[in-house]
């Protein structure tokens, strides 16, 4: 196909090719030599019009399906121009989460939470907004977020919160992240860095590792976490997960991590550090075409200390 790079049909072909690795650049190129020879094309115009979609030009979508139709009526560029008027941009997610302490005299933690987002030329931009309740106090937590695709074989997010209230919950946080996925079928690197602002001091934390889809459905992700505290020790700790979803939208999660906490500042001991491991699992489908859910279950074995069980319920709608 290489050896014929001025023939249509294997130009929309390799757009095509481009498309599926996430390399939209490299796609719209391949289309618009098309159509800059031939601009009735019709695979290249829908190829376009694809590619307008996935980046959320709604109104250049349309053009390019219109364009395909005035060549030729087809039953698929009809169907792809419904489903762009009909696709669903905005989502609301809610739920509740709880947290005890067996054993102990230590208050259960909960809390109930909202959250809104809208798909953007941009990006998927959100806002959210948590109460929940720790030590018998309450706080309110705001965040405001974006992520999408910035360049070919790179996504990111950032996002950014806080608590005017910052009894246990941070006074404000940012985090930022980026992953890079080099060709189908490769990890994909991915690095996250935080920084947290609590009333006795700020953290950073540090995740380094990839992501993978194993095809059918099955993906897995490792994470390595470094933290460095104020005042504090830095620790070391990881994340494994393994993910699993079937055709019927139905799936589940299992995954274990290890971290530690650095207390030095809090308490009257030097050096004094909290390890624990958590395990977590969880299960998530859909109602209809609009609604879905999710539940999730962990359990932290703290060294030394009180370990915890938390529970979280939530929903999703598409409108």
């Amino acid at each position: 196909a290489w050896e014929n790079p001025r023939d249509d049909d294997v130009r929309v072909l390799q757009g095509r090719v481009a498309n599926w690795q996430g390399k939209p650049d490299e796609a719209e190129a391949h289309y618009r030599a098309v159509l800059a020879r031939n601009p009735r094309q019709i695979d290249a115009l829908t190829g376009m019009g694809d590619l307008a979609r996935t980046r959320r030009q709604r109104a250049e979508a349309e053009d390019f399906y219109q364009q395909a139709l005035a060549v030729e009526d087809s039953p698929d560029t009809r169907k792809k121009l419904e489903e762009l008027e009909n696709e669903k941009l905005m989502r609301v997610d809610f739920g509740v989460t709880g947290s005890t302490f067996a054993g102990s005299e230590r208050s259960d933690w909960w809390s109930v939470w909202t959250q809104v987002s809208r798909v953007t030329a941009f990006g998927n931009v959100w806002g959210r907004i948590e109460q929940g309740e720790r030590f018998d106090d309450q706080d309110t937590q705001l965040e405001f977020g974006i992520e999408g695709v910035f360049a070919d074989d790179f996504s990111g997010r950032i996002f950014a919160g806080g608590s005017p209230d910052a009894n246990w919950a941070p006074e404000w946080y940012a985090e930022g992240g980026v992953r890079w996925t080099p060709e189908a079928g490769w990890p994909s690197p991915a690095l996250e860095v935080r920084h947290a602002q609590y009333v006795p001091r700020g953290v950073w934390t540090f995740r380094l590792g990839f992501d993978h889809d194993f095809g059918n459905g099955w993906s897995g992700s490792a994470r390595w976490v470094h933290q460095d505290f104020e005042d504090g020790e830095p620790t070391d700790g990881w994340i494994l997960s393994l993910d699993k979803v079937y055709d019927s939208g139905f799936g589940w999660r299992i995954g274990m991590a290890s971290g530690a906490e650095s207390l030095d500042g809090q308490t009257l001991e030097d050096d004094d550090i909290l390890r624990s491991q958590t395990y977590f699992a969880g299960i998530r489908g859909i109602i209809g075409d609009d609604w879905g859910w999710r539940f999730d279950f962990e359990f932290e074995d703290v060294d030394g200390g009180i370990d915890r069980r938390g529970v979280s319920l939530g929903f999703y709608h598409r409108f």
